[in-house]
Order: structure tokens, then sequence, then C-alpha cells
């Protein structure tokens, strides 16, 4: 047996006439349900205020009897507190247990459930237990509920107890067959690449700044969008309202989704708009996608590979997938520096794993800046590729803004975009195009006025084939005869920590 939830409480007067939910996660396998539910004092134990009480209730519904008040009132005595506790599972109400019992246990299962519950079989998903305050008439009431599970074994925890750890992204994702896109020039005439701030925080969440101050910011650092993503509120959208009309920086609706079993970058609502991640179980995040695109937005894994349970509470990637990509972007690198972090290393190792398996799940980059307390920061910007001439003011700006996303048309870098072209039969493709045309590939990768790197930098051209060339400088052009399914350029600088990975591109693809 398993225990799934276990809980203390203790209520007062003023909690009369609630409910207090728990909603939690019920695995696989599980045969019965045990509920363990008590309260105690089951009853007022002054005698003499408990008498006091009869009275005064049987006068204000206006049924007393004077000749027989006495006996009317130790009809009434003992004067019980009364808390009652009812069950939903995933597909809605199984069950109550209106009892005054001040102990009961229960059973939840496909047959011999209790008085009140339903029989069938007990579904993996999310369960609400509600207990429902009716009555506190002792100055203060404790109760216990405990949930366990037959079926499943409890493992022995030598540290914290943490109901769900899997680590889902160590399994390989089934090959997938890249699809033929046809490529379309109207992506790439007249475009220019936006540096944007895709992971923002302020003092709504855990942050350190006001939408106010965080846009002067970005204003200084020379950034054109942010995407505002506090956790799990949408309050500072609010703010976002006043602060747009005082800045050219184009402001996007956001927000991270901060669960119990990953974060998710939610990024581009058409308008002020709160997403749920409470009724997502651990193997529901394919609802949860469908429910951020319905509104408009796109979603994408948070620094997957972050320390999890119980020291990031969510932060390392938890959630089972069924498809990946769905989702519609990873962020390989999180945080300041990002090139030097162990956790963005994993993250940009899985993506390029990702792209050998057939997957065109772009990659970006979020500060997840929240505060600007540090000085002189090795920052990366992910750049997305935008019409040069089209408004930020326009509507338009954001649905294309977020298309150049879901296409993988962005650069990511420390400093100035690094840049990669393809030409093929005299056709010249770029970062997020798909190109079905056959050739000899004549590659160029290049990062203009980027000043004081020329020196201690090299370019690399980096495939599913492996490395095809490296070259010192800041750029490389190379004719490959070899076929491809992906190619992108990679930037290394001698800095002081050594030899680091400063800017990056998404893919150039290759379809047969």
């Amino acid at each position: 047996m398993k225990t799934l939830l276990e809980t203390r409480v203790e209520v007062t007067q003023e909690s009369m006439q609630s409910h207090i939910s728990y909603k939690f996660y019920v695995p696989e396998n599980v045969e019965d349900i045990v509920i363990d539910f008590s309260f105690h004092p089951s009853h007022l134990q002054d005698a003499e205020l408990a008498a006091q009480i009869a009275e005064q209730s049987l006068r204000y519904y206006g049924l007393e009897d004077e000749d027989r008040i006495e006996e009317q009132v130790n009809e009434y005595l003992p004067i019980k507190n009364l808390l009652t506790l009812s069950i939903d599972d995933p597909d809605g109400f199984r069950g109550a247990r209106h009892s005054h019992l001040s102990t009961q246990k229960m059973t939840i299962g496909e047959k011999n459930s209790s008085p009140g519950v339903l029989n069938k079989m007990n579904q993996s998903g999310l369960w609400i237990f509600t207990i429902s305050v009716h009555a506190i008439v002792s100055e203060t009431c404790s109760m216990s509920l405990k949930v366990s599970a037959t079926g499943i074994e409890q493992h022995v925890q030598k540290l914290v107890s943490i109901p769900w750890q899997k680590r889902p992204l160590k399994r390989k994702f089934p090959f997938k067959i890249r699809e033929n896109e046809p490529f379309d020039s109207k992506h790439r005439t007249d475009c220019r690449w936006v540096p944007s701030e895709l992971h923002s925080h302020t003092y709504h969440s855990d942050g350190l700044q006001t939408v106010k101050e965080m846009v002067g910011k970005a204003e200084e650092m020379g950034i054109e969008v942010v995407a505002i993503t506090d956790h799990n509120t949408v309050s500072p959208l609010q703010e976002m309202e006043h602060v747009k009309l005082q800045t050219p920086i184009k402001l996007l609706y956001g927000l991270e989704w901060t669960t119990f079993y990953g974060h998710v970058l939610t990024i581009g609502y058409k308008q002020l708009q709160y997403t749920d991640w409470r009724c997502i179980g651990p193997k529901d995040i394919q609802k949860g996608i469908s429910n951020i695109h319905s509104h408009g937005a796109i979603a994408g894994i948070a620094h997957p590979f972050r320390i999890g349970n119980p020291i990031g509470t969510g932060c390392h990637w938890e959630f089972d997938i069924e498809h990946i990509d769905d989702f519609d972007f990873i962020e390989v690198w999180n945080s300041e520096r990002p090139g030097t972090l162990i956790h963005n290393q994993k993250a940009f190792a899985f993506w390029t794993d990702l792209l050998n398996q057939g997957y065109d799940l772009p990659a970006t980059a979020g500060r997840d800046w929240h505060h600007n307390v540090t000085e002189e920061l090795l920052l990366a910007k992910t750049f997305v590729q935008m019409p040069t001439h089209l408004s930020k003011e326009k509507d338009e700006y954001r649905f294309v803004f977020l298309e150049s996303i879901r296409r993988g048309a962005m650069t990511i870098s420390y400093g100035n975009p690094l840049l990669l072209e393809a030409q093929i039969n005299q056709k010249t493709f770029t970062i997020g195009d798909r190109v079905s045309e056959d050739g000899t590939i004549h590659l160029k990768a290049i990062v203009e006025e980027w000043h004081g790197i020329e020196n201690r930098a090299s370019v690399r051209l980096y495939s599913n084939l492996g490395l095809l060339k490296e070259e010192q400088g800041v750029t490389l052009v190379y004719d490959c005869k070899d076929k491809l399914r992906w190619v992108r350029a990679e930037l290394y600088a001698d800095l002081d920590k050594g030899i680091e990975l400063i800017a990056f591109t998404n893919p150039i693809y290759f379809t047969p």
C-alpha cells in the first residue's frame, strides 16, 4: 500500500460553510483507494456552553416550548462538529460520505466501495477530495486525512518523499520522417533579425522589478520585443497596458506555467488571458498545450534540465510527453551567461538529439530575467526574423513574430546575430527554411561587426553528420556535397572560463 496524500489541518468557527479541496495525482495500477478521515473534538465539551447554544438556536428558529425547554435542549446535546468528505475522480463526481462519525474509514474501488461511493475502476489522473465544513462548535477543530492505494508499493525514501519523479527526456523519441515543405521566398524578403527577450519576471511573482523598470532596462540593452512571463499570474499584464503606450518596445502577453512537473513558457496571447495549470496532471500536458494554443499563444519547454524537486520545485521537466512536437519551442539556453551552465549544455545536447531524430523543434534562449542587480553580464538574446517594414503597432506583428518562432527563424547570441545561408541551384535559403533542392550546398556562416572577438573566435558548421567544418574567425564558407537533414552554425570564443559557445543558429532543414 502506498500513501498518496496525507494532511492535517486545524479549522476554527470562521471556517464554517466552506470547502477545503485537495487535488492530487493517482497513479496507474491502483486497485482500491483507502481513506482514513477523522476530526477532533467530535463535539463541544463545555456542557454549559453547549446547553446555551442549543437554547439560543431553539429560540432563534421559534421552536422553543417554555414548559419543556430544558428537555428540548437535552434532545440536541451534545452539540457536534460536522465535517464531511466528497470525492471527484477524473470523470467527475465519484461519491460523498455525509456521516456524523468523527472517525471514518472508506474504500473506493471497482467492487465493494463504501456506502455513498460509486463502484467502478479507479482511473489514473487528478482526483479531488473535498472536506466540507458544515459546523464548528468548538473553539478549534483538528482534522486529519490520509489517502492510500493498494496494488502499488510504498518506496522507501532516504531523503524527501516526492510523489512523482520521472525523467522522460532521458528516453529516445521515435524517429520522425521530415515532411517535404516547399520553400516560400516571402519568409525572408526584406527581413531583419529582431533582438528579443522571451523569459522575464516582475515583482508580481518572484522578480524584483516593475514592468516599467524592466522595459527601461530593455531599451538600454537594445531589446525590441519582451514577453512578460510571470509565474502563474497575469496581473503584470495590467501594468503592461499602461507601459506599452510609453515605449517603442513590443510587449507580449505571457505566462510561465510553474507546475509540479515542469515549467512551460506561454507567449503571445491575443489579449490578457489566464490559462490554468492546476487542472493538468503529470500525464495531461497535451491537454494544457491545446488550451494555450486555443488562445492564440505558443508553448515551449522552459529550462528542461534545471535541478528539480524539492530544491527547484518543478524546474526539471518531468511531464510525460507523447508528442514532443506538440510544443512550439524548447528553451535550451536559460539564465545569464548560459553557455557555461551544465543544465543548458544538457538541453543543447538533447535538442541536437531531437534534430537527429527528425524533430524540427526550434530552440530559444531566455534570461529568466528577475532583477538588474548583477553588472557586466554576458546575456543571450533571441533574434527573431521579422519583415523590416512591419510596424510593431500592427496586430499582424504578434502573429508573424509567433510564426517565426514556430518556424525556427531564430538565431541566439551573446552579441550580434550569427547568420547562416545555404545556396543550392542559385536559390538562397536561411535559418528556419525547409529545402527540397538537390545539389551541392554552398554554406556561409558569418557574424558582422562584433568587435573584440575576431581573434578569439571560431565558427563551426554542425549537422546530422556531425561537425562539417571549423574555421578561426567569424566567417566560414563551405561546399557540402553530402546529403544533409539539417545544418546549423555555432560560434565559440576563448573567454575567461575557456572555450565557450557564445552563439548558435537554428537549423536550415533539408527534406527528402
